[in-house]
């Protein structure tokens, strides 16, 4: 068993899966919901779409934004769902934003995890993970 923050995960696969669609048959031991662009979807649909996971893995959901607080309330409901959140750098350009954003969601309690893909790196942001 692995333990990260609040969240134990019987083995170490995880599946990215729509929010809309998720699937899984608990083989995962972290299933996570992708494509919460919270510029684009309200932080109450993420709510809704826990609701309604039917998978016996730990959860985990990925978000990312233009603006900081909605993340940070999504993170809110991460550590209310005991669920990883998953903070996608795709609107995420600047150092401080990043340095400050990730003390914000940590005084949540929230396990986080940061995906970030070469193309959305600059060299300070790279330099600051």
């Amino acid at each position: 068993m692995l333990e990260v923050g609040y969240l134990n995960l019987d083995n170490p696969i995880v599946i990215i899966s729509s929010y809309h669609n998720p699937e899984s048959n608990g083989s995962a031991g972290l299933l996570i919901l992708d494509g919460f662009d919270l510029d684009e979807v309200s932080v109450s649909e993420i709510d809704h779409s826990l609701k309604n996971v039917d998978s016996s893995s730990a959860l985990g959901i990925s978000v990312t934004c233009s603006d900081d607080e909605p993340i940070v309330e999504a993170a809110r409901i991460a550590n209310k769902n005991l669920c990883l959140l998953e903070l996608n750098l795709s609107k995420i350009r600047d150092t401080v934003r990043l340095t400050e954003l990730v003390s914000r969601i940590k005084r949540c309690g929230t396990t986080l995890s940061i995906r970030a893909r070469p193309e959305n790196l600059s060299d300070d942001l790279f330099k600051a993970l």
